[in-house]
């Protein structure tokens, strides 16, 4: 069955719990950042299982609910958690649930995730918008025979990262005087962490954080003609930067420190893209 079939199906699925919601932006949040969802007013979920062809992570910090509602004054859809490639699902699989919230009708998408800091500039606690990234050890959401239903053959990722989108999320971290660098992700499969020796070749190569995410669902956007946010928050340093070992409850933990600035963040570039 091709994707957009199984698109279909889940939209019709959804449209009676939607009872005509459309919604403007479309949210992914990362591991550790799912309290965006105390900030939603009007707000209404339903678990991934209840979706068909909707995978469910393992993962913690993940809590696989579909949300939707206003944040501020936009119309959101926002994942509570995503899969991801080391957990053994197909890269189909894993954009499955970012093709859907575009086919909800979210033509803009906000992609947030948590990562290993390569920038010694860096330090836990800050975020990062995406400007470009490097697939390494990465199969192509694309691959396999082309879905025309859903895009072209080939598609241009050179401007991927939407400028104007950046623009505003520069903006909006000034405003909440939020820390907010410019970097390049890198992606790794997982589940393992970085070894010192590749942080150093990532950081070579021009990478600025690493992620174990976000990259397939934006080249899937990308080829459905959706405008694209990244916005990373670098819950750790990289190995060999730092003394402490690297390890997931560190994670959630820092992504818990800063869950106030990032609900403002996200609000404020919410609000701004629908100004």
């Amino acid at each position: 069955m091709l994707p957009s079939e199984k698109l279909r199906i889940a939209k019709e699925t959804l449209a009676d719990k939607l009872s005509g919601f459309i919604p403007e932006v479309g949210i992914t949040l990362g591991s550790g950042l799912g309290f965006l969802i105390d900030k939603l007013e009007g707000v209404s979920s339903c678990a991934y299982s209840e979706i068909p062809y909707f995978p469910e992570s393992k993962v913690a910090g993940h809590s696989n609910r579909l949300w939707w509602g206003r944040l501020g004054n936009t119309n959101v859809v926002i994942m509570q958690g995503r899969v991801h490639l080391y957990e053994g699902f197909t890269a189909e699989e894993v954009v499955f649930p970012t093709r859907l919230m575009i086919t909800l009708g979210a033509r803009t998408l906000i992609l947030t995730h948590a990562v290993g800091g390569i920038n010694k500039e860096y330090k836990s606690g800050d975020f990062v918008v995406d400007t470009d990234h490097i697939a390494w050890h990465m199969p192509d959401p694309l691959q396999g025979d082309n879905d025309p239903g859903l895009g072209s053959r080939f598609v241009a990722l050179d401007k991927v990262y939407d400028p104007t989108l950046i623009n505003i999320a520069v903006e909006a971290a000034a405003e909440e005087k939020v820390v907010l660098h410019k970097g390049v992700s890198v992606f790794k499969s997982g589940p393992c962490f970085e070894t010192a020796a590749e942080i150093e070749a990532m950081r070579r190569l021009g990478a600025d954080v690493a992620t174990m995410s976000t990259i397939p669902e934006i080249i899937a956007a990308a080829h459905m003609g959706a405008k694209v946010l990244g916005i990373a928050f670098v819950s750790n340093m990289g190995a060999g930067i730092l003394k402490e070992a690297v390890n997931h409850d560190a994670v959630l933990a820092n992504a818990h420190s800063a869950k106030d600035n990032f609900a403002r963040l996200m609000q404020r570039i919410a609000e701004k893209i629908t100004t």
